[in-house]
């Protein structure tokens, strides 16, 4: 599977990784709008919804680059 880019793409391409549906995905996009770049797929965990859990659920399927 291809990885999604938490930095670049949108909630529509995100929400296709089990373990992020469309209201993570959404939350995804505003706190990068809001705070700008992920700088480690780790600081995913910084957004409204996303634990350790679904961290490490998604991890294999998420990049920055």
């Amino acid at each position: 599977i291809e990885k999604v880019n938490i930095n670049k793409d949108d909630a529509e391409t995100m929400s296709k990784i089990s373990g992020i549906g469309s209201t993570i995905a959404t939350a995804i996009v505003n706190y990068r709008n809001d705070n700008g770049s992920f700088g480690r797929i780790e600081d995913i965990k910084n957004v409204n919804g996303i634990g350790n859990a679904t961290f490490e659920k998604v991890k294999n399927y998420i990049t920055i680059k």
